[in-house]
């Protein structure tokens, strides 16, 4: 995993002389000093192919504590554009949207059949039918978690986590509900909402949970009208930090958390599905294949609440989005938007539609997320995984393939780099096999070299190299010299890149990290003549051995090739007939 260094520590090192520039430690193929590599949820989006379907995942009627009627909700989302709806009322497990039992005994009115039959085939509205997320609820007895495709109600004494790992024993998926209520992060006073969202504490409250259970998908960072949610973005980013470099994506959602026909329609997710369906939706909500859009976004300077004047809002929409592994870029494409923004660590770092990540090296750690900002809105993506090595591929290589342990061999094999792009720290290791080989040298190869500290112990040939000149270009780093020992066992035996971190500095920073291995393994094949002289196998080197290898002259028989030229000629026997006493 990539490191950032101050420039105050370096300063502290042993290394001496000049320090790489930036544009000195830019490669020839217009890289950084580091190599990124992209893991972005929107990897199986057909952009030309799949449909954009608005969502909402929190939504009430009175069945709770909202005002319209279950059915009106459902309307409601179906006369407003909205392709799929999860009903989540508190403490109460949506079945379907026609149910005919009464699960809190209130007698409320549910769609007929026959009115389901049309939202759902969306006959009505062109063949855009609207399909339920079926068996949520808002488990509200603790903080207060949406769950979905998870037939259960939470009961008292319930906590956040009991209920997601109910919900993933249960194989169902969840999200997070306005955190920010329980954070402090609601507070808009100053920075007290900031300051709650940033606390340790806080923070690793939910890297726990996001860490300990992958039901639980991601979290809201917006809600109904960034009331509760206004500096859950801040958590949001927070929590990716944490998680982030292990792999662990945290999705973002955006909801209504509709409690009344007015309030609806104004913080959605867009679901990138090939067709919509409850299944693609799922798959949709676990990828992280949708982005979330909000017409307020407090934080953000979407400030205006007025629903006369947002009903008609259209944030931005985003229509494509490609990453170019070679040339570690992103590029986002959209409609509605004015500028985009992208975001590492919480802190907007560039704008435009693409980002080149290898012009803010020292910025971009683990993810980058970007957010489009429109005249009437704000669209945020998923977060892109990103993993970083310093720029350059490493190789070991043996001088030979094999080895006479009789002779007393030694064996050379050298560490070599390529596309180095202004490297000057290396810590190189090799590892062999201390039965067959003791170490004999092991030296520094490169040019300017400074300081080589001998880090070796057994089985293990280790060296920090420094260098007074950044290292560019392909150069030879590492040679380490084995010997065979006496009693070393016929056989084959593998000398490999243990491991390799290298550092460079350049105006972003310092940089410390790993390069790729491109061949990490070299073989030698270590061979006893005395023991390749006993043909027969009887643990003596007679004439009967001899007679054995005659009989097979100018042949290829591997049995009596003794000193593995290819043919059995009078090498083979001059060295057999050494060892009859």
């Amino acid at each position: 995993m990539l490191k950032k260094i101050t420039a105050t520590f370096l300063a502290a090192a042993v290394l001496a002389g000049t320090i790489a520039t930036s544009a000195a430690a830019q490669g020839l193929d217009g890289k950084g000093v580091l190599d990124f590599t992209i893991n972005s949820p929107y990897a199986n989006v057909n952009w030309e192919t799949y449909g954009q379907y608005k969502a909402d995942f929190h939504a009430h009627s009175n069945e709770s504590d909202g005002a319209p009627q279950p059915a009106d909700t459902v309307e409601e989302h179906y006369k407003k554009g909205y392709d799929i709806l999860a009903l989540t009322d508190h403490n109460v497990t949506n079945t379907t949207w026609n149910r005919k039992d009464d699960p809190t005994g209130k007698g409320r009115t549910y769609l007929t059949d026959e009115r389901l039959e049309t939202i759902t085939n969306g006959t009505d509205r062109g063949g855009r039918g609207m399909v339920a997320i079926m068996n949520s609820d808002e488990q509200s007895v603790s903080d207060h978690l949406n769950t979905f495709f998870t037939p259960f109600n939470n009961q008292s004494g319930s906590t956040l986590e009991s209920n997601i790992a109910k919900t993933q024993e249960l194989g169902g998926i969840c999200h997070i509900n306005h955190p920010g209520r329980y954070t402090g992060g609601s507070n808009t006073s100053g920075t007290a909402g900031e300051e709650a969202s940033s606390k340790p504490a806080t923070v690793q409250k939910y890297v726990d949970l996001f860490t300990r259970y992958s039901a639980c998908v991601g979290m809201e960072i917006i809600n109904k009208l960034d009331g509760d949610s206004y500096s859950d973005r801040i958590l949001w980013d927070n929590i990716l930090k944490e998680t982030m470099p292990e792999g662990r994506f945290v999705w973002g959602f955006s909801n209504d958390d509709t409690h009344s026909n007015s309030a609806t329609g104004h913080s959605y997710n867009m679901m990138l599905l090939p067709s919509n369906t409850a299944t693609n939706v799922r798959a949709a909500m676990e990828n992280g294949a949708f982005y979330a859009s909000a017409k307020v976004a407090k934080r953000e300077g979407y400030t205006e609440t007025n629903l006369e004047t947002i009903n008609d809002y259209q944030p931005p929409v985003i229509t494509n989005i490609m990453v170019d592994q070679a040339e570690d870029t992103i590029t986002i494409e959209g409609d509605l938007y004015n500028t985009i923004e992208w975001v590492a660590d919480g802190k907007v770092i560039a704008t435009g539609n693409t980002i080149d990540l290898n012009d803010y090296e020292g910025k971009i750690h683990s993810y980058v997320r970007a957010q489009l900002k429109g005249d009437e809105g704000i669209s945020f993506t998923q977060p892109f995984g990103v993993a970083a090595v310093n720029v350059g591929s490493a190789r070991i290589d043996a001088d030979k393939e094999l080895a006479v342990v009789e002779n007393g061999d030694t064996v050379t094999c050298t560490v070599s780099m390529k596309g180095l792009t202004g490297l000057n720290s290396f810590d190189v290791a090799v590892s062999y096999d201390s039965d067959i080989f003791e170490m004999a040298e092991v030296k520094s190869l490169l040019d300017n070299t400074v300081i080589a500290a001998d880090k070796s112990a057994e089985g293990t040939a280790r060296m920090i190299i420094g260098t007074s000149a950044a290292v560019s270009g392909d150069a030879d780093v590492l040679q380490v010299v084995l010997k065979l020992k006496e009693k070393a066992a016929p056989g084959s035996t593998k000398l490999a890149i243990k491991s390799i971190n290298t550092s460079a500095t350049n105006g972003e920073g310092t940089f410390e990290g790993p390069v790729a291995i491109a061949i990490g393994e070299d073989t030698v094949e270590i061979i006893s003549y005395r023991a390749a002289s006993d043909i027969n196998g009887d643990g003596l080197v007679t004439l009967a051995d001899l007679s054995i290898a005659l009989s097979k002259y100018q042949s290829t028989d591997a049995s009596c090739d003794i000193d593995r030229s290819g043919t059995v000629d009078t090498a083979d026997f001059i060295i057999l007939t050494g060892f009859i006493a």
